[in-house]
């Protein structure tokens, strides 16, 4: 089990707002990687965050709806559950906190 602080977290989509909270998080002393959605320039960013996961450089996975494709939201959810890996989804970029405040426990 990977202890809260170092818990390598990935956020797909969200755009700016998602970066923001990203950064935000980073100080708190959270490892968080964003990865673009299609609709915001990020040609091949989920299936970059699939490699991540297949080699175990993503131990948490947040799917942030908003600008996210149908299509990579389902490989990377798909990927998540048969790899076990934790993810969750949320609507907005602004949920994030919530999400990284629960999982900080």
């Amino acid at each position: 089990m990977v202890g809260p602080a170092k818990l390598k977290i990935a956020v797909l989509g969200g755009g700016r707002a998602a970066r923001r909270r990203a950064r935000q998080a980073k100080r708190r002393g959270l490892r968080v990687r964003t990865y673009a959605s299609t609709r915001d320039g990020g040609r091949g960013e989920a299936q970059r965050l699939c490699e991540s996961i297949r080699r175990g450089g993503t131990d948490r996975v947040v799917i942030v709806q908003q600008f996210n494709g149908h299509s990579a939201t389902e490989t990377v959810r798909g990927l998540c559950e048969h790899l076990a890996v934790p993810w969750r989804m949320v609507k907005r970029a602004s949920e994030l906190p919530a999400v990284f405040d629960e999982w900080l426990g």
